[in-house]
């Protein structure tokens, strides 16, 4: 079986409106250890051949008022309703 893949116009426009979500964060240099002992606990499969770190994305060290700029600078670009707050998800 061969894959081919090819470049979506409408997928690279959209993966580069999240990254510019995170306009200003900075660059986290090497990178930390965490792990989710949640599953292990529960008696989950471990993913992690070692089970005592794993890896985690670095912490956002944006505000809040940030992310909401970048985020209506994104929808005015694209013509979208412009949101007046950030809404957290459930």
């Amino acid at each position: 079986m061969e894959f081919k893949f090819k470049i979506q116009e409408y997928q690279t426009d959209a993966v580069k409106a999240v990254v510019d979500v995170f306009k200003g964060q900075q660059k986290q240099e090497g990178f930390s250890y965490t792990m989710d002992m949640g599953k292990l606990a529960a008696g989950g499969f471990d993913y992690i051949t070692d089970d005592s770190t794993g890896f985690k994305n670095a912490d956002i060290t944006l505000d809040k008022e940030t992310i909401l700029s970048n985020i209506q600078k994104i929808q005015r670009a694209k013509n979208i309703p412009i949101s007046d707050t950030l809404v957290k998800s459930h």
